[in-house]
């Protein structure tokens, strides 16, 4: 899993063919609503208004959906009544949305390839099986090594003092799991956040993409 990187994802796909490269939803999200922020007249309404913001999050809850249904879902969403009305002051998220994560859509059909394509930030997949969809775990990991270290540039000696040393806690950690004993667990609010996430997916329906994309996005915020 990396960050949206085009040269990294290149990288990566020469190195491995085989392995399937993913991104981070986290800065999928984020990358979105930087792009809200753009335009004061869609933020203000997305801060403002229940049912715009609602609305407006059915579109990153596309990655929700299995990787073969994208299309026909932003296809469907287009469709539908809000983004109708909205199509004039949506049309620069239109835009952001097809140029970088669907294709240009003409009459229906995907005419030129997104700057990422689909399978790399879907998470339709990891959601149904329990994996992560974020790389927070890792770069929250590189944050807690580096306190533990106290040095973002220790030399050679120091950093593989610190080295033994973390080994022999997670060493203590690996004993406390395999007994049974209690370990930090990940917060209450995150654990229900993604049951519910998980439940909505395993029960997704293709016939009603919109009611399913509208459960997704209930759960979403950023």
């Amino acid at each position: 899993m990396v960050d949206f990187e085009q040269s990294a994802i290149k990288s990566l796909r020469a190195c491995f063919p085989s392995a399937a490269v993913k991104t981070c939803y986290y800065h999928f999200m984020q990358a979105f609503w930087r792009k809200i922020n753009e335009n004061s007249d869609i933020r203000a309404r997305y801060v403002n208004e229940e049912n715009f913001n609602l609305m407006l999050k059915m579109l990153p809850a596309l990655a929700f959906l299995p990787s073969r249904d994208v299309v026909i879902g932003y296809i469907g969403l287009r469709s539908h009544t809000f983004f109708v009305h909205n199509e004039t002051l949506l049309q620069p998220i239109f835009t952001y949305f097809e140029r970088t994560y669907i294709g240009h859509i003409n009459n229906g059909i995907v005419v030129s390839q997104p700057l990422f394509a689909i399978e790399t930030w879907n998470v339709y997949d990891a959601t149904i099986n329990n994996m992560g969809r974020t790389n927070n775990s890792v770069e929250g990991w590189h944050n807690a090594f580096a306190r533990f270290v106290g040095s973002n540039h220790p030399n050679i000696f120091n950093f593989l003092q610190k080295l033994k040393e973390y080994e022999a806690l997670n060493r203590a950690l690996i004993t406390q799991i395999s007994i049974g004993s209690t370990t930090r667990q990940t917060r209450r609010k995150y654990r229900d956040l993604n049951l519910r996430i998980h439940t909505i997916a395993i029960t997704y329906d293709p016939s009603n993409k919109v009611d399913y994309l509208k459960r997704i996005s209930h759960n979403l915020n950023f």
